[in-house]
């Protein structure tokens, strides 16, 4: 799963930084799980602060850095696996403001970046969080799981949050506790 935010960020970049070339993501290693005991849901808010989201766990830090000639850009993710699913919040930065780009061309992208590997595109409907564009995505993994993702373009920062979990209602109070602060 968190190969997947590296991957849309590799796809949003490369439509970002260079909009005439058609974006490929580049594979990116399957990260170790985080496995922990089903708990509680508890608030959670990265060093950063700038949103807080319920989740069932104390979420496992990773960070990863993208270099090309013209910029970097820095992906964050936080995520929680227990026997109630997994839940995954995280940002990519870019170093300008992605909001002023159209849109609409980098939420398809994005909605397109969880088909790569094998998967199918099942659903999607736009969404808008305090003004700002958005995107809910249910696509099918190549082994058949099922997961959905919403995405948030806000400034110069991208928002996702992806869950995989059997019960809606866990999807439904992770997706519907995230908040911009």
């Amino acid at each position: 799963m968190r190969s997947r935010i590296f991957t849309l960020a590799a796809i949003l970049t490369a439509l970002y930084l260079v909009p005439t070339l058609p974006a490929e993501a580049s594979p990116k290693p399957s990260p170790t799980p985080h496995l922990l005991a089903e708990q509680s849901w508890t608030q959670f808010s990265p060093p950063n602060g700038s949103f807080i989201v319920l989740m069932p766990g104390s979420p496992k830090e990773d960070k990863e850095t993208e270099k090309n000639s013209d910029s970097t850009t820095d992906s964050y993710t936080y995520t929680v696996e227990t026997s109630i699913g997994a839940f995954l919040v995280g940002y990519t930065d870019f170093s300008d403001d992605i909001s002023s780009v159209d849109s609409k061309r980098l939420l398809d992208a994005a909605a397109q970046g969880f088909t790569t590997n094998g998967g199918k595109l099942l659903n999607q409907q736009n969404l808008l969080m305090n003004g700002h564009p958005g995107r809910e995505v249910k696509y099918a993994d190549s082994d058949g799981t099922t997961s959905t993702a919403r995405i948030f373009i806000v400034k110069q920062r991208l928002y996702q949050l992806h869950a995989i979990a059997s019960q809606s209602q866990d999807v439904k109070k992770f997706f519907d506790s995230f908040k911009l602060i």
